[in-house]
């Protein structure tokens, strides 16, 4: 996942799944997933550019995993600008 942040609002977000992941049904899936996540955790207010680059083994992963893990990496990423969400 590559973050960066923007001046204005609002964030944007881009999923990147090559067929490499695997069939047009699978990709669609996680991409679905992935913007579910994106829109649960990330608040209009905030001005962040994020693409997220989905994986094969994303497949076999639960949709509580997928989540937990992408809180985790916005959580470093805001460690890291030492700011708190």
């Amino acid at each position: 996942m590559y973050i960066k942040e923007k001046e204005s609002p609002p964030s944007r977000f881009g999923v990147i799944a090559s067929r490499k992941v695997g069939g047009s049904v699978k990709r669609n899936r996680l991409k679905r997933q992935a913007r579910e996540i994106f829109r649960k955790l990330i608040s209009e207010r905030e001005c962040l550019d994020i693409v997220f680059v989905s994986r094969k083994s994303m497949l076999y992963s639960d949709y509580k995993k997928i989540e937990k893990e992408f809180n985790n990496i916005i959580a470093a990423y805001y460690k890291k600008q030492r700011r708190v969400i």
